[in-house]
């Protein structure tokens, strides 16, 4: 018997719980498992997702945001409700769903639908919020009252979403995983022989992925990359990769005019959104995830390391569960400039460091962080509340 999953998801795009969503809908090995998913616009996920052969829908799903608590975003919440239960109707169109699957917490349209319709809910938690803090309380509840089943991206996000608390039993760690590439582009970058002439060695590039606001990260980056170039550590190329949340193109200005009036401006490059991030994972010698607030958990991190990539990153929120420090790579304390400048000067002055930390890093992700475990988890939970449902 075929089973019949209603998918919820915040967006459109190709960052981190887009591509996670990607990953677990398209190559997924269950050929009695159907999708149908709901996005809120169109954009280049329901492109992947239907050349992948999945069924989209573009209809409301009530993405909780910080505006929702203006007067006018309560005000419009209601017919906002009304609208989104009324087209996710129209999307199921008499079809049976045997689970509800909605993919963040920001998303609230799909367990309204399945608490109405008597079906189970899975929530998918990929967040964590902690301000400000009535909001927190909001999303605990919500998640509390309204799911059958819950899945966490991390140990750090079910603690926050218990409120706390003892995790419950009807909650799920499930790590995100990522596809180990065959070959890692990297491993023979440090020294690159040629034929007609003597060893070159190549300048390191430290690559730094995700999205540009004001958590991230890239401005900490700078300021600890500056401080490296003031020592005398000069012989390095810096690439951002990613672009600002839509409708706030203010933080790409502001991250280009810090690196136009930065000594490393001639270093440092930005490319805005590429599909082809693997690319630039092969280019790059080592990665940097210095981000200001903790991350639920920090898909970049494993995709660095599938590349053979050494990991450089800030030791809070699900990192601390990603990166074996002094391993796989560096855990330095959070919002340092400091900490993080000695982090990268120390690999950066280390091919022979940095080659062993990637491959051991490589290792670690094939051994934890697999595309196929992470696949069977959330499976698994799909199963578990259908045979009991």
């Amino acid at each position: 018997m075929t089973q019949r999953v209603l998918v919820v998801h915040q967006s459109a795009e190709l960052y981190g719980s887009d591509r996670s969503l990607l990953d677990l809908m398209v190559g997924t090995d269950r050929h009695d498992t159907e999708f149908v998913v709901c996005l809120p616009n169109d954009g280049p996920l329901r492109a992947e997702l239907e050349n992948g052969g999945v069924e989209v829908h573009i209809t409301g799903v009530i993405k909780i945001s910080r505006k929702q608590f203006s007067i006018l975003g309560l005000a419009g919440l209601p017919l906002e409700l009304i609208s989104a239960l009324r087209g996710i109707s129209r999307v199921v169109s008499g079809r049976n769903i045997d689970v509800v699957y909605s993919n963040t917490v920001a998303v609230f349209a799909g367990a309204l639908w399945a608490k109405l319709h008597g079906k189970p809910h899975i929530w998918h938690i990929r967040e964590i919020i902690r301000k400000p803090p009535l909001v927190s309380r909001l999303f605990q509840a919500a998640v509390k009252h309204l799911s059958t089943k819950v899945i966490c991206n991390s140990h750090e996000t079910a603690e926050w979403i218990s409120a706390g608390n003892p995790v419950p039993t009807f909650h799920q760690v499930v790590w995100n995983g990522v596809d180990s590439p065959g070959n890692v582009g990297n491993q023979d970058k440090e020294t690159q022989a040629d034929a007609s002439g003597p060893e070159v060695v190549a300048t390191p590039n430290i690559l730094m992925v995700g999205r540009v606001n004001a958590w991230k990260g890239q401005d900490l980056l700078l300021d600890a990359l500056e401080a490296v170039f003031a020592a005398g550590e000069s012989k390095f190329s810096v690439t951002f990769v990613g672009g600002p949340p839509p409708g706030q193109p203010e933080w790409m200005t502001q991250l280009r005019e810090r690196i136009d009036a930065s000594p490393l401006r001639g270093c440092a490059h930005i490319v805005e959104f590429t599909r082809e991030i693997g690319d630039y994972y092969a280019k790059a010698d080592l990665a940097v995830v210095p981000s200001k607030e903790p991350e639920p958990f920090g898909r970049v991190a494993i995709e660095a390391m599938a590349a053979g990539l050494p990991v450089v990153a800030a030791a809070h929120g699900g990192l601390r569960e990603i990166v074996a420090h002094e391993s796989t790579g560096l855990l330095v304390a959070p919002n340092s400039p400091t900490a993080l400048a000695e982090a990268l000067s120390k690999l950066l002055r280390s091919p022979e460091l940095r080659r062993r930390m990637g491959m051991a890093g490589r290792q670690r992700q094939i051994d934890m962080f697999s595309l196929t475990a992470y696949r069977r988890g959330v499976v698994a939970v799909f199963d578990s509340v259908t045979v009991h449902a």
